[in-house]
C-alpha cells in the first residue's frame, strides 16, 4: 500500500497526496499508519473528481 507515495518520497519529489481511494478498510488503515494520514475507506464510484480542481498527477495501482 502506498508504493507510489513511497517512490515519490524516495525520489525527493515535492508532492501532496490529496486523496487515497480504497474500499478495503484494512488497506486504508495500513496506508494511514505508514503515511500519517487519516483517509477513510471510499468506493471509487462515489468519488467526484471535480472537487479536486487542477490535478498534476494521478496514480492508480
Amino acid at each position: 500500500m502506498g508504493a507510489a507515495t513511497q517512490a515519490l518520497k524516495q525520489m525527493g519529489q515535492d508532492h501532496e497526496v490529496i486523496d487515497y481511494v480504497e474500499l478495503d478498510k484494512y488497506a486504508v488503515k495500513s496506508y494511514n499508519a505508514i503515511n500519517g494520514t487519516d483517509f477513510k475507506p471510499t468506493d471509487i464510484n462515489d468519488v467526484d473528481v471535480n472537487k479536486y480542481g487542477e490535478i498534476d498527477l494521478l496514480i492508480a495501482g
